[in-house]
């Protein structure tokens, strides 16, 4: 959801920065105004793509922080970017301590949860509803496949009420794959704690590196260093001198027996017990 909500608000041009203009209060589209500049500019200078990536990527953990920043919640908020600048230069806080009062905005903040609760079993049961869709549709392919004379496996067998073939044959194929994907998952969550500031130091960090290799990029004259290291590549790999890496080098290593290839280790392996034992004396 963070997701989805995020890119409609960009590509709608919904206003989320307030601007106090005559007595009244508007939100400004600050982050699609920002989006369409960056995209405009860097259409025209490609040179400046990886310095608009990096740009990007801080900006948009700008974006999830000023996300957090304005939850309702006074305990789900995390430190402004800012802030962090402010106890590197300084040594202490710039800000205030913030003081929670007790139940404070406790209603914004249940209305949140509940609304977000809401969004998640609205999803899960559009998901159970369409999986229950496609089961009845393979169940109509399946009697009509039936009908014309081309029996097939019933798809729609369940396992779960200890029927129908087990998995456990695949057990030896199936639990490593499991274990990678528990790691996985272990890591896209740290990701995810990482964009959403819940780690907010480390988020900090992150965000500083992109803006910082951004800046860095800008600097660099990629088309340059595109077009030579092609050219290196071209003129040192492909060309007929290759020939002579081949009759001088490459082709000498078909003639090694195996008595030779184990002479060679045989003297390297004595060539580091030389070298360990005068490091040691």
């Amino acid at each position: 959801f963070y997701l989805t909500d995020a890119f409609l608000r960009l590509l709608l041009w919904r206003g989320t920065f307030p601007v106090n203009l005559f007595g009244k209060t508007f939100h400004f589209p600050i982050h699609s105004l920002m989006a369409f500049v960056s995209l405009a500019f860097v259409v025209e200078q490609p040179q400046f793509i990886p310095a608009w990536w990096f740009g990007c990527i801080g900006w948009i953990m700008i974006g999830t922080m000023d996300y957090r920043l304005h939850l309702p919640s006074p305990w789900l908020r995390c430190k402004h970017f800012l802030e962090h600048i402010g106890t590197i230069i300084t040594g202490s806080s710039p800000a205030a301590p913030h003081s929670i009062q007790a139940f404070e905005n406790a209603e914004e903040a249940n209305a949140f949860v509940e609304t977000w609760k809401k969004r998640i079993k609205d999803s899960e049961e559009a998901a159970a509803h369409e999986y229950e869709e496609n089961m009845k549709a393979q169940e109509e392919l399946q009697r009509e496949m039936e009908e014309i004379g081309d029996v097939g496996t019933d798809i729609s067998a369940d396992n779960r009420g200890g029927s129908g073939l087990s998995v456990d044959p695949f057990k030896s194929v199936l639990f490593p794959v499991q274990q990678n994907l528990a790691m996985i998952c272990k890591y896209l969550r740290h990701i995810r704690y990482i964009l959403i500031w819940q780690e907010s130091y480390i988020s900090f960090w992150f965000t500083a590196g992109c803006f910082l290799l951004s800046i860095l990029c800008a600097f660099i004259p990629w088309f340059f260093i595109i077009k030579w290291t092609s050219r290196l590549f071209v003129w040192s790999l492909f060309g007929p001198w290759m020939k002579l890496v081949d009759i001088y080098y490459v082709s000498t290593l078909d003639d090694f027996t195996e008595e030779d290839l184990k002479e060679q280790r045989l003297k390297s392996r004595e060539q580091r017990r030389l070298a360990t034992a005068a490091a040691i004396s």
